[in-house]
This record gives C-alpha cells, structure tokens and sequence, in this order.
C-alpha cells in the first residue's frame, strides 16, 4: 500500500505542526507577560503619583502659614516641617519627599526682593524658580517608580 518513502510522513508533519503552534502559544505569552507587567508599572505609577501629590498638599500648609505670617510682619522663620513622609495606600507604602525652595530674588516678580527679605532660615534660592513667593518638589515613589510633581506659589488675589 504505502511505499517505503512515505512512512511517518504524518508523524513529521504533525510534529512540525505541533512546534509551529508551541512557537506562536510561547509568542503570544511572552506579549501578555511583557503587557501584565507593563499594567502593573501603571498601577505603581499612580500611586507614585498620589504620594508625590500628599507631599505637595503637606507642604503647602507651612508655606502658606509662613506668607501669611511674613505678610503680616512675622519673624521671618519657616515653621518646623518634615520634608518627608510615608502614606499607606491599602497595606502599600508609598514615600514622598518635599523640597521648597525661595523664588529667584533677581527675578522682577519675586516677594524676597520687592520687600527687601531673605529666604527663610531652612530653605534655599532656586534660580530657576519663577514664582512670586515659593516652588514645591515633591518626589514621590512605590516600588521602583517614582513620579514627581513641581509646583510655584503665588499670591492669591483679594477681591
């Protein structure tokens, strides 16, 4: 019936079948693994996110009190602050770390050199920071993904 040539020819062709479908099923999951992990890392990054914006929100509370305060004819020192800190996001920690920093005083529209005051004790000038009165960093980070979150204070305007 079958001639001596033709013997396992559905052996090899099944096997060859076998592997072209293992190599596309090992493709595939090697996309889905690399995708999985990339969702993940976004998950990490908005909590990333979260905890450099709790920073922010922190700090904004002494910087206001001191403008507050300075405007007022304060004593021209920063309150105590810690410029650090740890949420906890259901049983997940997430870190933050605060940096302010006084507005450029050779700058036309920085609050230290209109009224002739210096930076605060505990902070430094940035001379990039274009702001009236302070610019926030915050640096938050959960995992090994860290986002950060700058921002400049001004003057509120008073109707």
């Amino acid at each position: 019936m079958f001639k001596l040539s033709q013997r396992g020819v559905s052996l090899f062709l099944t096997i060859i079948m076998l592997s072209i479908i293992l190599a596309i099923v090992f493709g595939l999951s090697a996309i889905l693994i690399s995708q999985i992990r990339t969702i993940q890392k976004m998950g990490y990054s908005v909590v990333a996110f979260y905890a450099a914006d709790t920073g922010t929100e922190k700090a904004l509370e002494p910087v206001l009190e001191y403008i507050v305060t300075e405007i007022g004819g304060g004593s021209g020192i920063f309150p105590d602050f810690d410029f650090s800190g740890i949420i906890d996001i259901n049983g997940n920690t997430a870190d933050y770390e605060i940096t302010i920093y006084c507005c450029n005083s050779n700058a036309d529209g920085c609050w230290f050199k209109q009224d002739e005051k210096e930076c605060p004790n505990s902070l430094t000038e940035d001379l990039e920071c274009e702001a009236t009165f302070f610019c926030i960093e915050t640096l938050g980070e959960y995992g090994s993904t860290k986002r950060a979150i700058k921002t400049r204070v001004f003057p509120v305007p008073v109707p």
